[in-house]
């Protein structure tokens, strides 16, 4: 693991900021009238509507009359930037994070998201000629961190397995995409298949054993099906607001060049030379039954689920601790809260997620979370690391609210009791995440 991991880790959210007369709020002024607000009784009217992200939207509010115009969400910049605070770590307990987000659908016919990192990029194209239903894709993704990267187990980075690797994948294929319900332009069904030639480099780190066998570079081929339903509604700040999110992804993939490596060559080449993994998701928001049924109390609950076959260190999925989107490519990617980023490299994990969430204002909400995730990771037993199936844990309170400059805020902070810190069981992680549209 380096000591500065990209933002693009996790997917970038892009939010309409709120636009208001200057005299509205300002300021501390602002911010304290935020924080007075979040748990007071609500004085909104009855059949009040959350507002929708894209949509023009009026309310008055510390007795000023707001405007939030119209928005055209099919062409959106951002940047986003912040850091993840994970004490009880050997290295790492400090991670800057930073991407730039493209979303660009300007008809039906042509569809581009991408996040841009340098060091790590995730690129998605589709062209439809008949401007809608079938359409060629390419894709593109690397991950190039120019740093020595090790592992972490139990929160100890294992040094003697230290290596600077990375590896560039591009894409081309086919696919389907379709309009689906409630009608934004984020609400989509789809399916491809793309062929992904890539290459996968390895080099020794500065702390590597002297028995630690070098990975050998080598091409890859893989095939990848993708399948994704986006039926949710979103709030002004790009939040689940109502609806659901479904997908599943299914790899398949040979290494051209795969010997055995690790120490003493003790990992099996021909046994990972060849791997696949299916992973799925389910992302859900709806309201609250009984007395606090209205649009400001929310209810979100998410699922992730995964399984592989021959999986190895750098061919399975990375979990771990990241800022959580709801924005249309963000949902696939399966986060346990509390962990450090990329923590976790298991060959099966499930990862169940419930939140209920406060709408304090309307540019700001405050939820509480709680998850479970079942996963086998690596383990410290008398020294020797041994793969186990563990039950992880989380509790965790999340703030989102318009800030200064037409920005996004999000803080957040989990407690999660499975991860090992400074050998003991439980673990802090503390999120600060800014965004905005350029």
């Amino acid at each position: 693991m380096n000591s500065v991991i990209s933002g693009s880790c996790f997917s970038s959210t892009v939010y309409r900021a709120v636009k208001t007369n200057a005299c509205l709020v300002s300021g501390l002024g602002r911010i304290f009238l935020v924080a007075c607000l979040l748990f007071a009784r609500p004085a909104w009217a009855e059949g009040y509507q959350t507002p929708i992200a894209g949509q023009a939207f009026e309310t008055t509010f510390a007795g000023k009359h707001i405007e939030v115009p119209a928005e055209n969400r099919r062409s959106v910049t951002a940047w986003d930037a912040g850091i993840a605070v994970t004490p009880g770590l050997s290295k790492n307990e400090f991670l800057p994070i930073g991407s730039l987000y493209l979303w660009r659908r300007p008809d039906e016919s042509q569809f581009l998201r991408a996040t841009i990192a340098g060091v790590f990029n995730e690129i998605f194209y589709a062209y439809s000629p008949q401007s809608g239903g079938l359409e060629y894709i390419a894709t593109l993704e690397n991950f190039t961190v120019p740093f020595d990267q090790a592992e972490f187990v139990d929160g100890n980075r294992i040094e003697q397995e230290e290596l600077t690797w990375g590896y560039v994948r591009a894409g081309v294929g086919v696919g389907w995409r379709g309009q689906t319900q409630p009608g934004y332009q984020d609400n989509m069904r789809s399916v491809s298949l793309a062929i992904e030639p890539g290459y996968f480099y390895f080099s020794r780190g500065n702390s590597v054993a002297d028995d630690f066998v070098t990975p050998e570079s080598t091409p890859e081929i893989r095939l990848h099906t993708r399948l994704r339903w986006d039926a949710l509604e979103r709030n002004l700040l790009e939040l689940a607001h109502q609806g659901f999110a479904t997908g599943a992804d299914f790899v398949a993939a040979h290494r051209s060049d795969w010997d055995s490596w690790g120490r003493n060559g003790e990992e099996s080449g021909s046994g990972h030379q060849q791997y696949g993994f299916a992973s799925a998701y389910l992302r859900t928001a709806s309201g609250v039954p009984g007395a606090l049924a209205n649009e400001k109390h929310r209810v979100l609950t998410a699922l992730h689920a995964g399984v592989g076959n021959n999986l190895d260190r750098f061919s399975a999925p990375r979990l771990g601790g990241a800022p959580q989107a709801d924005e249309y490519g963000a949902l696939a990617r399966a986060g346990i809260p509390g962990a450090l980023v990329r923590e976790f490299y298991p060959n099966h994990y499930a990862i169940a997620t419930g939140e209920y969430r406060y709408e304090a204002t309307f540019f700001s909400y405050v939820g509480l979370r709680g998850s479970v995730t079942y996963l086998d990771r690596n383990r410290l037993h008398n020294g020797d690391i041994q793969r186990d199936n563990d039950v992880l844990g989380s509790v965790g309170v999340r703030l989102t609210t318009g800030f200064f400059f037409e920005t996004r805020l999000q803080m957040e902070y989990n407690y999660n009791s499975g991860v090992i810190r400074n050998s003991d069981e439980g673990g802090h992680n503390v999120v600060l995440h800014l965004s905005a549209g350029i």
